[in-house]
């Protein structure tokens, strides 16, 4: 299997995550997988600002908190907030 790079904290808006990323001469282009350990803001909230920051790569989470946040009610209450819900 070959190299897989791997993102584990987006951040809180995607300007944080590119200046990061810039900083490190990294290439959001060449982040395989984002590992997110819970969906709240503060670590998911990089990856979206009306476009995917990173729209190549895949994301790892639990099922149930993916499921939990779409649901017709908690979707629209997380699009009241101005979360954005894929």
């Amino acid at each position: 299997m070959g190299r897989c790079r791997f993102l584990a904290l987006s951040g809180t808006n995607t300007w944080q995550l590119q200046s990061i990323l810039a900083a490190l001469g990294i290439n959001a282009a060449d982040i395989d997988a984002v590992l997110l350990s819970h969906l709240h803001v503060d670590h998911v909230g990089g990856l979206i600002n009306e476009v995917r920051c990173l729209p190549e790569c895949n994301t790892l989470h639990q099922q149930t908190k993916a499921d939990f946040w779409l649901t017709t009610t908690n979707k629209a209450t997380a699009n009241k907030i101005g979360a954005t819900v894929l």
